[in-house]
């Protein structure tokens, strides 16, 4: 990531209060290899990453490996439905450019309409 904060900024002739909140701002560059690979023909293997999801899920557990199966809690979604969380395990991604990246405790909702990824899940 590329980035600066505004109190470092040569471009500007203000001087930084010391009370205010130091901001940073931040860019990041996109692998196009790598986001098209989340766009398939089949949206039941079509990953979506979702900034609001606490946890990675499918639907389709032949994308897991390492499965647990049991009760694990019940997912609620925006739509206010409830879902059972019917297992947990991995599940590899494999990217255009022939990369691949492993999601773990990917949970196994059976009637969730999308694979997610969750962000905040990306680096934990």
């Amino acid at each position: 990531m590329k980035g600066h904060f505004r109190r470092d900024c040569n471009s500007s002739s203000k001087k930084v209060d010391d009370e205010e909140k130091e901001t940073m701002n931040l860019t990041e560059e996109v692998s196009y290899d790598e986001a098209l690979l989340l766009s398939c023909d089949d949206v039941n293997e079509s990953w979506i990453v979702d900034s609001g999801a606490s946890f990675h899920a499918t639907a389709n557990v032949g994308f897991l490996t390492n499965i647990f199966k049991g009760d694990f809690q019940t997912v609620f979604l925006i739509d206010k439905s409830a879902h059972n969380i019917t297992g947990k395990g991995n599940a590899k991604l494999k990217f255009l450019s022939r990369e691949t990246m492993v999601l773990m405790n990917v949970r196994l909702v059976p009637k969730l309409g999308r694979n997610l990824i969750s962000v905040s899940q990306i680096g934990a």
